[in-house]
């Protein structure tokens, strides 16, 4: 294989690879349940603090698994649930430090590792979104929240979309230049081989098929 083949290959698969990637956050951020990107139920999370250190950093990526309002949670389980910070309604992931149940309803208090109190108030499966596998991608999570900011999308989406087709468009205009050379070659071979009485003939019906139009119009 030539080197010129190869890199093509190799810049083909990169150009391809960025842009699957990059649309697949894309999708995965508009395939939410419960305010969680995923796909069939397993999806993902930037972590954006440090109160879950050492399980996880900021900027890691953890892969969760979303739940309903029946699942019960035991001790120890790491869940997402919404509530309220600083005001604003946001989604939390601490662990499940205890719980009470009252009737058929179960309170559960939560604490982030890195914390020394526990959180304030209880939520109920109601409150929880999604529960942590236990599965971390180290940083991923600060160039999933890149790709899916206005910038990224245009670098990472928009950018690499283009050039992929603007590559194609060129690859496209060479292959039909190249086979319409061809064909004049292969035209050209093709009437050297002819006699002299074969080439009168054609020209000869060429002048033929021209009076001809010129007499039906």
């Amino acid at each position: 294989m030539k080197t010129k083949q190869i890199f093509k290959i190799i810049g083909n698969t990169v150009l391809w690879l960025i842009f699957a990637l990059a649309l697949l956050a894309v999708v995965l951020s508009f395939s939410s349940t419960g305010e969680v990107p995923n796909v069939f139920g397993t999806g993902y999370l930037s972590v954006q603090t440090d109160s879950m250190q050492p399980e996880f950093n900021p900027g890691d990526l953890i892969i969760v698994k979303t739940t309903k309002t029946t699942d019960l949670f035991e001790v120890d389980d790491i869940v997402t649930f919404r509530t309220i910070i600083e005001g604003k309604p946001a989604l939390n992931t601490h662990r499940i430090i205890s719980y009470i149940t009252i009737g058929e309803i179960r309170y559960y208090s939560t604490q982030g590792d890195n914390v020394s109190e526990s959180d304030l108030g209880t939520v109920t499966a109601g409150d929880i979104v999604a529960k942590y596998t236990g599965v971390r991608l180290k940083s991923l999570g600060n160039i999933m929240d890149y790709v899916q900011s206005s910038i990224g999308f245009l670098i990472c989406i928009v950018l690499p979309l283009a050039a992929i087709f603007i590559y194609q468009l060129v690859n496209f205009v060479i292959i039909l230049s190249k086979y319409k050379e061809d064909e004049k070659k292969n035209a050209k071979i093709n009437m050297e081989h002819l006699t002299d009485e074969q080439k009168e003939e054609i020209a000869k019906k060429y002048l033929e098929s021209l009076n001809a139009k010129k007499e039906d119009k």
